[in-house]
């Protein structure tokens, strides 16, 4: 009975071992995800500061302007600075399907905007272009909004499982309790 006591005690931490490696492998990962959540958040923003800056530059312009080429040139490419974005943005709603529906919304309006703002352009019709750009850039913020509550609930998550996996008595006694004793 001895020897099976001993084999499942070595069984026993064992397995405790291979739960702390997969927990510290987890930790390791929800850190990389939280980092590359950010990244793309990053790039959302900066994609969401040049839409608002083309639209400013646009709002002084005429159809006639020189500038205007130059104008849809920085559209085309803040539409194609959307596509690594949004190739993140789709992994993630598979990952989280709570977000997954409200993540493919935004991302269609974003898409379809700013292609309706490039159409617009080449079109010269500036009243469009406006509409049209200013809709692409609520899509984007709505997405930033949503990714930045995401980095923030996966960082709470992280703090809390970090202090779940302190042991329960390990503190010493203060001496205010021990006199409770």
């Amino acid at each position: 009975a001895g020897k099976n006591q001993k084999n499942a005690e070595q069984k026993l931490e064992e397995m405790k071992d291979d739960l702390n490696a997969m927990k510290m492998d987890m930790q390791a990962q929800s850190m990389e995800d939280i980092q590359s959540l950010r990244n793309t958040l990053e790039n959302l923003i900066e994609i969401s500061f040049r839409q608002e800056d083309i639209m400013e530059e646009m709002k002084g312009m005429s159809g006639e302007d020189p500038r205007f080429n130059e104008a849809t040139k920085e559209q085309r490419a803040i539409l194609d600075g959307m596509t690594v974005v949004e190739d993140s943005l789709r992994e993630l709603g598979k990952r989280i399907v709570q977000i997954e529906t409200t993540v493919n919304r935004e991302l269609i309006l974003s898409r379809n905007n700013m292609e309706k703002s490039i159409k617009a352009m080449t079109v010269r019709k500036l009243d469009n272009v406006s509409r049209h750009q200013q809709l692409a850039m609520t899509s984007i913020n709505n997405l930033s909004l949503l990714l930045d509550e995401v980095v923030n609930q996966l960082q709470q998550q992280m703090m809390q499982s970090a202090g779940q996996c302190k042991k329960p008595g390990n503190s010493k006694p203060s001496p205010s309790s021990m006199k409770k004793m």
